[in-house]
């Protein structure tokens, strides 16, 4: 039963007090934690350096004056999201949006046009239906409508 566990199980014999002492062997060496160790703070300190230097310009601003180093990083960011939108708008002008926008309207029209189709032709169905149930009511002296 052991072999469909990738983990090694043995059967102990317990003696009657109870006293039992397991001791396991890890393959994992103190030598790969320390490199593993060494390699995130690596990473961290990359990061940090990173962060430093992108903000370098944003901390001259702050340390001249914070409040117009605020309204300039926000205005940045204003101006920022406008040519993003701007750019998004662009798309307006393409021909390729407009064909795309009347394939789907046509869809929307090809459909709505069946389903109008459709719905005259039962309601025209039912017209002749009852009118031909009323002609033959009225022709053979019954009242035409009944309550």
């Amino acid at each position: 039963m052991a072999d469909h566990f990738t983990s090694e199980s043995r059967r102990v014999l317990v003696p009657q007090d109870g006293a039992v002492q397991f001791t396991s062997e890890t393959s994992i060496l103190e030598k790969d934690i320390f490199e593993s160790r060494e390699a995130i703070v690596r990473r961290l300190d990359a990061a940090y350096l990173h962060v430093v230097d992108e903000m370098e310009e944003f901390q001259a601003q702050w340390s001249a004056g914070p409040m117009l180093a605020l309204y300039n990083a926000w205005e940045e960011g204003r101006l920022a999201g406008l040519k993003e939108w701007a750019g998004d708008q662009g798309d307006l002008f393409k021909a390729e949006t407009w064909i795309a926008l009347g394939d789907q309207m046509q869809g929307w029209a090809s459909s709505a046009y069946d389903r109008l189709y459709t719905y005259g032709a039962n309601r025209a169905k039912e017209f002749v239906d009852n009118y031909s149930v009323l002609t033959e009511k009225y022709s053979s002296g019954q009242p035409a409508l009944t309550r």
